[in-house]
Formats: structure tokens, C-alpha cells, sequence
């Protein structure tokens, strides 16, 4: 049977992801807090990921190298006053098993930095441009917010939360009005200064968005949902009971069945979300069909199905958990072919 299949009269899925600063990293290196498990519950709901580009892994890793010869210090000191024996530890081996766990994690999602020339640099530099400080300090963060420009510049369909507790030079509550002069889709990145308060947004006030809730909405939806479907666009058919002949026209439809296929959770803006809601549903079909593909004068009844797929924009009030059609988005249908 074919596959369902994306075709190119479509737009993309809208979804967001999580960019991490060192500074948030380093705060939990296992990333076992509360905070974190809650991040990892967003992200599985959304399918979304946590991006850490490669200088920021670079950073992380020195970082925790630093605390662990830090730690193994003190320990040391400790174990020879009070049990006699000097404790024993590999830091360069606990670092690379680190590594290992960061870059094998399944909700992270390591990408490499372009190069970014001198020039660049130190004309941002000279200008004392944000993220550079007054003193001309900030180097690390300009290539870190270079990395975030150029994979939201590419993409105006992805949004991204970006965290960082370094307030001085991206933000306090918002961005910079001039790293905002930076995006080409400035409404696509959100800033963060805690995962506390990206959580305070996104964590358990959204309990309610979840599949069951939705397809409780969407079931209700029907003739809406029905409204978009073309039948001239439909090019398989199956399910046909003795099908020697060809399918002169779809005369009509019925939607049989819907299941939730993943839903994306990108955006909040007074006290509403924006979600974006991937269905696939099963088509019953009235046709007409030619007794004879030579003869086609001749036709007769017979009944059919097919599946798409569409794409559905909704609300989500975070007040009274309600959801409503967002109608100032297409719903994009994909077919089978």
C-alpha cells in the first residue's frame, strides 16, 4: 500500500526548540533537576529538542573538567586527614564519559558552528554591539548568538527558546533590541534568562494540551476539517471491490476515522497558545467507476477510501483550557499518491 506522503503544496510543521547557554548547563551537569525533568516532559510532548552548538559543548566540557579536578581536590585533602588513603579519580576519563552522555542523549541535539571570519568579530567588537560588553569582553557570546542568527534566519517556521542566565549581554526579561535587529524572523526566537521561568510558560500550564483533549475538539470539527479536503487533489484509491475498471469521479466522501498524529506547542502571546496539530484521517469514497476502461460511456456505483493528512492551527486558552480554530493560519492537506 503506498505511503502517506508530504507533497509540495504544503508548508512545513511549526515546532520549537530549546538552545541551552552554558551558564544553564552547568547549573545541573547530569541535568537531573526538577527544572530539567520538566524540560524533558516539554520536549516529549512537543517532539522538540534541546540544540547545544559545538562551542557551547566545548565550554561545558572544560567547565565540568574544572569542577571535577575542583572536587577531586578537596576530596583528596579530606580522605588523606580522615581515612589514611588518598581517594582515587580519573577526571580526564569522568570527562570523556560526559561527553559520551551529553552527545548520546536523545533529547539533545549537538550542531557544529559555522566559521565566523575575524573581521566579523572585531567590527562587532569595535562597535561595543551587544552581546560585547563596554569593555570589549563577550567574544564567546557573540559566537554563540552568531550560531542562534543563522539557524533561525534559515528557517521562519521553526521557533526557538533560547535560555541563558547571562542577562548582561543578551537580556533581562526580552532580547536586546539590537540582537533583535540580528533576526530575520524576530519572533521566532523567545527569550529565557531561567528554565524556571521558560517552565513557568510552558510546563504543567499546559497539562491540558495533550492528544485526548485534542481529538475531543477536532472530533467536533468535522465539516470544518471537511471544507479543505479537494477531491480532485486525491490520487489513490483504494479499497475498491472488484476493481477491473478505472475511477471516472469521486462523487462525494465521508470522513470515517481521525487519529492524532503529533502536535507542536510554539508560541504564547496573552495568555493563548499557538499549537499546531498534525491529523491523519480515513476517507470513505462514493464513486463512479467505467464498466469498460475501452467503453467509457458506460458507468456504474462503487465505493472507495484513501487517507491524508492535514495540518490544523488552533488555540489554546491557558485560562479556560478551551480551544478554538486559528483561522488566521492555512490548514495544509497532504495526500496520498
Amino acid at each position: 500500500m503506498p505511503s502517506l506522503t508530504k507533497v509540495s503544496n504544503g508548508r512545513k510543521s511549526l515546532t520549537m526548540n530549546v538552545i541551552l547557554d552554558t551558564c544553564i548547563l552547568i547549573q545541573d551537569y547530569k541535568l537531573q533537576s526538577r527544572n530539567f525533568i520538566g524540560l524533558f516532559e516539554y520536549l516529549r510532548k512537543t517532539k522538540g529538542k534541546i540544540i547545544i552548538f559545538d562551542y557551547v559543548l566545548d565550554e561545558l566540557l572544560k567547565n565540568y573538567e574544572s569542577d571535577l579536578e575542583e572536587f577531586y581536590k578537596n576530596v583528596s585533602k579530606s580522605s588523606r586527614k580522615l581515612l589514611g588513603n588518598e581517594f582515587q579519580l580519573n577526571v580526564k576519563a569522568e570527562v570523556k564519559s560526559y561527553q559520551k552522555f551529553i552527545e548520546g542523549h536523545e533529547s539533545i541535539r549537538l550542531l557544529k558552528s559555522d566559521d565566523v571570519s575575524s573581521k566579523i568579530i572585531f567590527q562587532r567588537h569595535l562597535k561595543r554591539k551587544p552581546p560585547f560588553k563596554t569593555n570589549g569582553s563577550g567574544v564567546a557570546d557573540f559566537l554563540i548568538w552568531d550560531c542562534i542568527t543563522k539557524l533561525s534566519n534559515a528557517d521562519g517556521l521553526i521557533f526557538y527558546a533560547f535560555i541563558s542566565s547571562n542577562s548582561s549581554d543578551y537580556g533581562k526579561e526580552t532580547l536586546h533590541p539590537e540582537l533583535l535587529k540580528d533576526l530575520k524572523y524576530p519572533s521566532q526566537v523567545i527569550f529565557y534568562n531561567s528554565l524556571e521561568n521558560f517552565l513557568t510558560e510552558y510546563g504543567k500550564k499546559i497539562d491540558f494540551i495533550n492528544e485526548n483533549n485534542i481529538f475531543k475538539f477536532l472530533e467536533g470539527k468535522s465539516e470544518y476539517i471537511r471544507n479543505y479536503i479537494d477531491v480532485h487533489s486525491i490520487k489513490y484509491v483504494g479499497g475498491i471491490i472488484n476493481r477491473d475498471t478505472d475511477v471516472a469521479s469521486i462523487d462525494n466522501f465521508t470522513i470515517d476515522d481521525l487519529t492524532i498524529d503529533s502536535y507542536f506547542i510554539y508560541g504564547l502571546k496573552n495568555g493563548v497558545f499557538n499549537v499546531q496539530v498534525e491529523i491523519e484521517i480515513l476517507l470513505l469514497l462514493q464513486l463512479s467507476m467505467y464498466e469498460n476502461n475501452s467503453d467509457k460511456s458506460k458507468i456504474y456505483e462503487s465505493e472507495g477510501s484513501t487517507s491524508c493528512l492535514l495540518e490544523i492551527p488552533i488555540f489554546a486558552d491557558q485560562k479556560t483550557e478551551e480551544f478554538t480554530i486559528n483561522k488566521s493560519e492555512d490548514v495544509s492537506v497532504f495526500y496520498r499518491k
